[in-house]
């Protein structure tokens, strides 16, 4: 029974099925091996419930904290939309190109308003594409040597879309956008100031040429306690001293050694500044040590605040002119003398005249007389040319010495 079991095909599956079972038996008691332990040492309930209060808490806590990364997400975006609002109001053109390709990344309003491109021709174009091509090579250079992080100011010229050539100031910084290194640009428009500093320095040569021209007079600065700044031909022509020799000195050196010890030069600078101006009349100092007779017009220089910024100063070399006054005034003296010895002579001469016209007047009447008595007893005897030379002497005898 045993053999015809052996071969049979049942027999071989229930020892199978029984090999199978001791294996699982084997592996559940290895199993149990390790895993009783563990299973005693599983928490109490009280345990169980403190784990279960504290897994709450947490889960409260990171439900506050959910709620307050929303908020501060939140208030991120408004933060972002803040910046964006004051980026596009920044009344100045700002953008931000990327350093390693030039490329544009972002521009604000006032760009787009001030050199024509639309955001999406903006961010389409490159640094290089601002300036006229010339500039191109300058532009590489700088963008190559940028120091990174620090702040960097120059003066550029840019190109707007309609061609118009613009001269701006940019201050550039480094930044870091979208995850990339870059520089953020702020252009400010200088060309009409630009051109007035042109014109200002224009006009400024010209009066340079001018003053420095000028051989007749003596036209310096004076810094406001009185050490000269600017010198000129007109100055060296007077004085002697050439600009290397008196820029930074005191224009006292210029007064007589007595003006200098009476603290002349100071009181001076005092009245032009108390009174806005000072001139005189005076002996200056040459190099030579001679002097000169010198008029010194002394002029307060202020800044639009009314801050003293220093003093003008035009001295004129009059010595020959104080000659000319001096040899006049001689004569002047010398015209008054001979004048008065005149009037002198004259009364003489009218005293004497009185004299005469009394001593002659006598016999004159005499005559007159005479005349009168030829005319009316013997009129009839005397010809024609006696009766005319009586008719003519007694009226003008008469005009002469009537009284």
């Amino acid at each position: 029974m045993e053999v015809w079991n052996l071969w049979h095909a049942q027999y071989w599956l229930a020892g199978i099925i029984k090999a199978i079972t001791a294996l699982a038996s084997i592996l559940t008691a290895i199993l149990l091996v390790q895993l009783v332990p563990k299973a005693l040492a599983l928490p109490s309930p009280d345990e169980l419930k403190e784990v279960n209060r504290h897994l709450v808490e947490r889960t409260k806590e990171l439900a506050r904290a959910n709620t307050e990364l929303a908020s501060a997400n939140k208030a991120l975006v408004q933060f972002q939309e803040q910046q964006r609002l004051l980026f596009d109001n920044i009344p100045y053109p700002v953008w931000v190109y990327e350093l390693n390709t030039l490329a544009i990344k972002d521009v604000n309003e006032s760009a787009i308003r001030r050199y024509g491109y639309s955001r999406e021709e903006f961010l389409s174009l490159t640094i290089k594409d601002l300036r006229p091509a010339e500039d191109t090579p300058a532009i590489l250079e700088s963008a190559k040597k940028a120091p990174n992080g620090a702040e960097t100011t120059g003066i550029w010229r840019h190109r707007k879309k309609n061609g118009a050539v613009i001269d701006v100031e940019i201050t550039s910084c480094a930044v870091v956008f979208e995850g990339r290194d870059g520089r953020l640009m702020v252009a400010t428009d200088i060309t009409e100031r630009k051109q007035a500093e042109e014109i200002l320095q224009e006009s400024d040569e010209r009066l340079n040429l001018l003053v420095r021209g000028v051989k007749d007079y003596a036209i310096l600065m004076l810094d406001p306690e009185g050490r000269i700044t600017t010198w000129n031909e007109g100055a060296e022509h007077i004085k002697g001293y050439r600009a290397d020799e008196t820029i930074g000195q005191h224009f006292s050196k210029f007064y007589t050694p007595e003006a200098v010890a009476q603290n002349k030069p100071a009181q001076d600078l005092k009245i032009a500044t108390e009174q806005g101006r000072f001139e005189e009349e005076g002996w200056r100092m040459r190099k030579d040590g001679s002097r000169f007779w010198a008029n010194v017009a002394i002029t307060a220089l202020r800044d639009k605040t009314g801050q003293l910024r220093g003093f003008g100063k035009v001295t004129r070399d009059i010595t020959q002119h104080k000659k000319a006054e001096e040899v006049l005034e001689r004569q002047r003296k010398e015209l008054a003398r001979s004048n008065a010895g005149l009037v002198e002579a004259n009364k003489e001469l009218e005293s004497f005249s009185y004299s005469v016209s009394h001593d002659l007047r006598a016999p004159l009447r005499t005559i007159d007389g005479f005349s009168h008595a030829l005319l009316e007893d013997c009129a009839d005897r005397l010809d024609d040319a006696g009766r005319r030379t009586c008719i003519a002497y007694v009226p003008q005898h008469k005009r002469w010495f009537v009284d």
